[in-house]
């Protein structure tokens, strides 16, 4: 189960429809939750791949969504749950973890210079459940390192 802001035109997008289409439909079945719609959505299901979208902003994911997100969980019964950006991130581990989901993976597309403390130390704690991180440079990886203090040994370097 993939969980993303949106699927619009974007990295994180593009990857993530780059990875579905070239996925073993007979061996895996890939569906994803997205916050918000987007022009990719239409490319995923003509792929055969089941999508939830909650027709929200992408940082505005509500509680009935959450609910509608741990509903999904406990019904499609994932094995893994790879959540993508910080809010779907965020939102995604803490929900998988509530539906105890067995795998968690999270992945980080930009460096997020941005990022307040609070930022930081949910990133660090949720990272200690989190089977591996993935990023798409090493210097978001030393970033990582350095900034949020996360263990080397869970970081994994996906190039765009």
């Amino acid at each position: 189960m993939q969980i993303i802001p949106n699927l619009n035109t974007g990295g994180m997008e593009t990857q993530l429809v780059s990875f579905a289409m070239h996925i073993d439909n007979k061996k895996y079945d890939l569906f994803v939750c997205c916050i918000g719609d987007g022009v990719l959505t239409e490319v995923l299901r003509e792929k055969g791949v089941k999508v939830f979208s909650f027709k929200k902003k992408p940082n505005a994911i509500g509680f009935k969504s959450l609910i509608d997100l741990y509903r999904i969980m406990k019904n499609e019964k994932p094995q893994i749950i790879h959540c993508q950006g910080f809010t779907a991130g965020i939102r995604g581990h803490m929900i998988a973890k509530f539906a105890n989901m067995p795998v968690i993976i999270k992945s980080y597309h930009g460096l997020n210079l941005h990022k307040k403390k609070w930022h930081l130390f949910l990133d660090r704690l949720l990272s200690k459940t989190t089977a591996r991180l993935i990023v798409v440079s090493n210097c978001r990886k030393q970033l990582m390192l350095k900034r949020e203090k996360i263990k080397a040994d869970k970081i994994t370097i996906v190039y765009n």
